[in-house]
């Protein structure tokens, strides 16, 4: 590795200024990574040039990383604090800027199966999220496939409800139809035929719901008169002029007795 020296005193009263003129020559050159600020051990009176202010200030205002190993491990100085590493010994801080080759293979090595195992953990949980996400992957083909069929199904299930609903809707009218032809003839005293619904309609009133079945029927003979005189016989022609629903509910009851 290619060592550059910029030679300055280390102690005595003119160290301080070279020790700041060294490190500026160093900043001003840039032909190095990095700058060591070293010496051998001595008194606290051998060192003081690393404690004076212009140093500190050199050291500070350096673009190059430095490195301080100034004394040996009990020593301390102000540029140490303000170096970018503090090494205990000259020999320290040449091993801080140069690590040992071997070691720094090794440490490569850590990192590469460090980055190694890092990298498959991480392809092998993506590729179980992957196939996690493939099995609830439903193919468009197989999605319409599903919702056809549950159309389907829907589709019998309102055809089987409507025929259900429609065979109960007839028996009811059934019903309407068989209690009218016994009412009528009770009460006209002649022979008929109740024919088809004609329309129906409710209203609810305060006290009631009421619903109407119209019925046509064919009357086979003259149908005695009415003894209410509230009542009167409706021809099937004279419906439309009708005014439903009445507004009150006992007008139901007057125009038209309840069947059964």
């Amino acid at each position: 590795m290619p060592v550059i020296i910029y030679p300055a005193s280390v102690q005595g009263a003119g160290a301080p200024r070279e020790i700041a003129a060294a490190i500026r020559a160093a900043n001003g050159h840039a032909r190095v990574d990095v700058l060591i600020v070293c010496r051998g051990g001595g008194s606290l009176e051998d060192l003081w040039a690393f404690n004076e202010e212009i140093v500190a200030r050199a050291v500070f205002d350096s673009r190059i990383p430095i490195v301080s190993g100034v004394g040996h491990e009990t020593d301390f100085t102000i540029c140490d604090f303000v170096a970018d590493l503090r090494a205990a010994t000259p020999t320290a801080a040449a091993a801080a800027v140069v690590p040992d080759r071997v070691a720094f293979a090794h440490k490569l090595r850590e990192l590469a199966r460090h980055a190694s195992r890092g990298t498959a953990h991480a392809l092998a949980v993506r590729a179980q999220r992957l196939d996690h996400a493939s099995r609830r992957l439903v193919h468009p083909a197989a999605r319409i496939a599903a919702q056809r069929e549950r159309a389907a199904a829907l589709a019998m299930r309102l055809s089987r409800s409507f025929r259900l609903r429609l065979a109960a809707e007839r028996d009811s009218v059934a019903s309407l139809q068989a209690c009218l032809a016994r009412e009528m003839s009770e009460e006209l005293d002649v022979p008929s035929r109740v024919g088809e619904e004609i329309f129906s309609t409710s209203h609810t009133y305060p006290e009631r719901s009421v619903e109407l079945h119209f019925f046509s029927c064919e009357l086979f003979g003259e149908p005695r008169p009415m003894l209410d005189q509230e009542m009167r016989w409706v021809r099937r022609d004279e419906l439309a002029a009708l005014e439903f629903p009445p507004a009150d509910a006992a007008l139901i009851t007057i125009l038209m007795r309840p069947l059964g």
